[in-house]
Formats: C-alpha cells, sequence, structure tokens
C-alpha cells in the first residue's frame, strides 16, 4: 500500500519523478488562475526504493544501524527527528534484507515497534502495530506478506499524524518525514561522494529544492514554537540552509564537490 501527502507547492518540477526515479515524466496539475504544481510527496519506502534502483546504495548496509533508542527521554521534536531517522534505517534493511520469502528479523520488527508507539498515534494504528508484533511473534505472519505489512504501516503512518487537528502532532509528523527522508539523501551523498567519477545521472538525482524549500520554510516559519526553537530541529534546517544552493542547482550543474558539500552539511544529523 502506498499512501502520498498531498501539498501544493510553488513548483517547476515533481521530486518524485525527477529527484529519483531517474526517467520517469513529471506530472503537473495547474490551476487555472496560478502556475501552480501539487506535488505528491513519495513515500519513505518508495525513497529507498528509487535509490536502491539508481545503485546508489551500495555502502548503506555498512552505515546503517539500527539500535535502541530512550524515545521517551526526549522532547518531542527530537523524538520525531529520530524516529523518522529509525524509519528510514528499517525501510532500507527490510528492503535489502533478501527476497521476498526473507522475513525482517525480531529486532528489525522490535525497534520499528518501538519507534513507532513512541509517536502520537491514532487507535487504530496502534492496534495494527500491536497486531503486526503478535502476529510476528506467533509465527503467523512470515515473508512477504510480514514485508508488505510493514511497508503498509510505515506509509500509513506519517500522512495520518500530519492530518492531525493538533498543529504539535502535526509538525511531529512533517519532522519524521523530513528526517527519513534527508537520512537517505545523507547517505547518498556519502556514497555518491565516495565515487572517482559518478555520473551525470547520479549527480542529478541530488536537485532536491523543492523539497529543501519546502521543509526550511514550514520548519521555520509555519512550525509551532516547540519545534522551531528546538535546537534539534535548529541543527537540521541550517544544514538545509547549507545545501539549499547545491540542489537547487540545474540539471548538469551539481558536481562530484557539491555531494561531498552536502554530506557535511547534513552530519550533525546523520551521523
Amino acid at each position: 500500500m502506498t499512501i502520498k501527502k498531498l501539498l501544493t507547492l510553488f513548483i517547476m518540477m515533481s521530486f518524485c519523478n525527477l529527484a529519483w526515479a531517474g526517467d520517469g515524466k513529471p506530472t503537473f496539475t495547474f490551476t487555472p488562475q496560478k502556475t501552480q504544481a501539487k506535488l505528491y510527496l513519495p513515500s519513505i519506502n518508495e525513497i529507498h526504493k528509487n535509490a536502491k534502483n539508481a545503485g546508489i546504495t551500495g555502502k548503506w548496509g555498512k552505515l546503517i544501524t539500527v539500535q535502541s533508542k530512550a524515545y521517551q527521554s526526549m522532547s518531542l521534536p527530537q523524538r520525531s527527528f529520530e524516529v523518522g531517522k529509525t524509519l528510514s534505517d528499517i525501510a532500507f534493511v527490510v528492503l535489502d534484507s533478501g527476497n521476498d520469502d526473507t522475513p525482517p528479523s525480531k529486532a528489525i520488527i522490535q525497534q520499528a515497534y518501538n519507534a513507532l508507539v513512541s509517536l502520537e498515534l491514532p487507535a487504530n494504528i496502534k492496534a495494527e502495530i500491536q497486531t503486526l508484533k503478535d502476529q510476528l511473534e506467533t509465527g503467523k505472519l512470515k515473508g512477504k506478506a510480514l514485508r508488505d505489512k510493514m511497508d503498509a504501516l510505515i506509509n500509513e503512518i506519517v500522512p495520518q499524524i500530519e492530518k492531525d487537528k493538533n498543529p504539535s502532532i502535526r509538525d511531529s509528523g512533517v519532522l519524521v518525514l523530513a528526517a527519513a527522508y534527508f537520512k537517505a539523501l545523507y547517505l547518498g551523498a556519502r556514497t555518491v561522494g565516495s565515487y572517482a567519477q559518478p555520473s551525470r545521472q547520479q549527480l542529478d538525482m541530488f536537485r532536491w529544492g523543492e523539497l529543501v524549500n519546502y521543509f526550511i520554510n514550514h520548519l521555520t516559519k509555519k512550525a509551532t514554537p516547540e519545534f522551531r526553537n528546538n535546537r534539534t530541529v535548529k541543527n537540521f534546517v541550517r544544514g538545509l540552509k547549507k545545501i539549499k544552493p547545491i540542489v537547487n542547482k540545474k540539471r548538469g550543474e551539481i558536481t562530484l564537490g557539491d555531494v561531498k558539500k552536502i554530506a557535511r552539511a547534513l552530519r550533525l544529523s546523520f551521523k
């Protein structure tokens, strides 16, 4: 199951199709009054699948370590950011764990469970998470069915948080998504930055201008003071501002040196 969060932005290209998918064609929906496009953000799992298909995830298995975190001891902004990073890591580990008959390990399921239940979630989603955990432990859910169920849960949860009536919970959902996206961008920059001669297609995959602009705008202008003034959020935004001139470059302009700069700028948030 894939659920995409619809955002209306003043943009000239679709991140989903141009930043990661490679040869897909952008889809625009223009209103009669304004040159305005509707951007459908990809799910966390799509980010990783597209990166894997583009062949830039070869070293990620060595860079990703899914470990326990004391979520409840964190402020809501910090917790949201750490949950996003964890979900991003888990999405890749599940995707890269083998063929469709290979189930995620119990340890990975437990880490996903711990991360998800630390968020403010609707009762039905909490029940689904508990059911998944129970079915794993009793052996009722295995292989591809389990992998698909994990995909569905991760894809469902963030959009539901972002639609919450509580602005603080909505900000939490935005930050979970931002952390998940940019953990992938950071890993991609570290990987491509290590190549002696990356291809032009690989370099152009870092044209994340619309996403960077959106998250900077939300986290500095629209987010609640609880999020705007949080140290974790400020450090993240500082990194986004550093890479903004790079990711807004035109096709064919991003260099190997630029990609290395992206990795350095995001290192504080994702090392």
